[in-house]
């Protein structure tokens, strides 16, 4: 796959993903599994790393916005193993997140949804943030 497709994608399963398990998370609200202030407290826990992945999605495209002309920029392409395992990562990583949110909700408490979403922001959302900056780190 090309490094340019690779990115795009890469960017659109993190919107989609975040957005989906914050869209969930207000789901949970609505149906009474959390209150308001249980919401919002699940939600700043979920934003700090999707801004700091964005900031560096939006830089990397704030520093590639124009369109090449006569000479192509060479578009690398990315490994088949690294395509897989982000796809991997980029499936599980929200779906343990919407599944700790509804064992919370549902099932468990509270505390439990924190201390799981942390986890697997800390944990997991470590292994992403290699990914995205990998991919959208400057060139020297």
């Amino acid at each position: 796959m090309r490094e340019s497709k690779f990115k795009s994608r890469l960017t659109w399963y993190i919107l989609t993903a975040k957005i989906a398990v914050v869209l969930y998370i207000l789901f949970e609200y609505s149906v009474k599994g959390y209150s308001g202030e249980q919401t919002v407290s699940l939600i700043s826990l979920i934003i700090p790393l999707f801004a700091v992945y964005l900031t560096a999605m939006i830089k990397d495209a704030s520093g590639n916005r124009y369109v090449e002309t006569e000479e192509k920029v060479e578009d690398k392409l990315v490994k088949k193993s690294f395509v897989r395992l982000s796809n991997f990562l980029f499936i599980i990583y929200p779906l343990a997140i919407i599944l700790i949110i509804y064992i919370g909700g549902q099932m468990a408490s509270f505390k439990f949804s924190q201390s799981g979403i942390t986890i697997v922001e800390s944990g997991l959302g470590a292994y992403i943030g290699q990914i995205v900056f990998s991919m959208f780190k400057k060139a020297d």
